[in-house]
């Protein structure tokens, strides 16, 4: 009986830990600290009736640090994401670099 909340915690590791991600209320971060050899990944969430489809690609093969947050291919402030309950589903990226992109 001891270990019956072993899995969750694994989850939540994993989630929030190695792939960053982080849900605040209403606001999203993406802060990833993955293997270099990880070229990407991708997350599907969904926010009450509304999708949110996640990726995050690693160009640079690095590790952590990330240079540019979109939601739906506008830049975000801050690389945070204001999630909305409007049905519509919404496009993430993330991108992970050792410097911003010029």
């Amino acid at each position: 009986t001891w270990y019956t909340g072993a899995a969750a915690w694994t989850y939540r590791v994993w989630l929030e830990e190695v792939l960053g991600f982080h849900r605040r209320g209403e606001t999203l971060t993406i802060n990833p600290v993955i293997p270099k050899d990880w070229p990407e990944f991708r997350i599907r969430y969904r926010f009450k009736n509304t999708p949110y489809h996640i990726s995050v690609e690693n160009p640079d093969s690095c590790s952590r640090g990330v240079v540019v947050t979109e939601l739906d291919g506008v830049s975000t402030a801050n690389n945070t994401v204001k999630l909305c309950d409007d049905g519509m589903p919404h496009e993430v990226r993330v991108v992970l670099g050792n410097k911003p992109p010029v």
